[in-house]
Formats: C-alpha cells, structure tokens, sequence
C-alpha cells in the first residue's frame, strides 16, 4: 500500500472489511441453531415454546406461541398473536401483528396490520400499512400508499405515503 492515497487505503480497507462483518454477523455461529417449520401451513400454538429462532417458511405461518429468539416468516399470510422475545423478520402478502414483539420489526406486504406491543422500532413496508393500536416504544419508519398511524409512539414517526393519516 506504498504510494496510496489515504482515500484509497480507506477504500481498499472498506473493500475487505464489508464483505467479513457482513459474514461474521449474518452467518450463525455453530453454538446457535435455528428451528427452521417449511409446509403449506406452519402454527405455532399458544402452549408451545420455541427456545431459539425460528424460521417459518409456507403457505400460512401463525405465531400463538413464544418465540425465546429471533423469528423470521416468509409466506402468504402470516399473524402473530403470541410473544416473540427477539426481532421479527416478515414478508407476506398479509402481515397482522397483534402479539407482543420486544425487539424490532421489519415486514414488507401488501397489508401489514401491527397492534400489538413493538419494544423496539418498526420498519414497515406495504401497500396498506395500518398502526391503528400499536404500542411502540421506539421510532417507526414506514413506506406505503396508504398508512394510519395511531395507538401510543414512544419515538419518532419516518412515514413517505400517498395517504397518510395521523
């Protein structure tokens, strides 16, 4: 690196350093598993316990249950009623949120109902998005035509829509 610039030191330090924090905090470590639910139709009911992350993948995902970890669902329809210790991760063509979420949520759909708890933040995108009952302690940032915000916001309110209504 002899006869560089500093930019290009920076560049060429970013260049090698991105791709591994990326891969250090996205991969697992082999002491962490997930409890990975695929089929037309995954539930978790309300007297199950997951004491991990799990990761939904179908039809219809349906969380009564607890979640001790992260839980991810990618599917048509997905509904959580029951308790989630960690993040939420969704996309679905309908998202209803009405349980309890104690770290962030970040969904995309074409109806996404949160109003339930959020301990953290929400990163909402949709069509529809609809806060009517939320209880949200941190900020909420949200994209989609048609959003109504309303319930108790601890934070701040990010919102780009054709229809927003306070």
């Amino acid at each position: 690196m002899i006869g560089m610039s500093a930019s290009r030191i920076r560049a060429s330090v970013l260049t090698y350093l991105v791709p591994v924090a990326l891969v250090t905090c996205l991969v697992p470590s082999t002491a962490s598993a997930a409890e990975v639910r695929k089929g037309d139709r995954i539930e978790l009911r309300a007297d199950e316990h997951v004491d991990d992350t799990l990761v939904a993948l179908g039809e219809t995902v349906v969380i009564d249950g607890h979640v001790s970890g992260d839980a991810v669902a990618f599917a048509q329809s997905v509904t959580v009623r029951g308790t989630i210790d960690g993040n939420l991760i969704t996309a679905a063509s309908d998202v209803d949120i009405a349980g309890t979420v104690r770290g962030d949520v970040l969904t995309a759909g074409s109806e996404v109902d949160i109003t339930g708890y959020v301990g953290a933040q929400v990163y909402a995108a949709g069509s529809s998005i609809n806060l009517e009952q939320l209880e949200l302690v941190g900020d909420a940032m949200l994209a989609g035509a048609e959003i109504n915000i309303g319930g108790t916001l601890g934070r701040d309110v990010y919102a780009s829509g054709q229809d927003i209504e306070v």
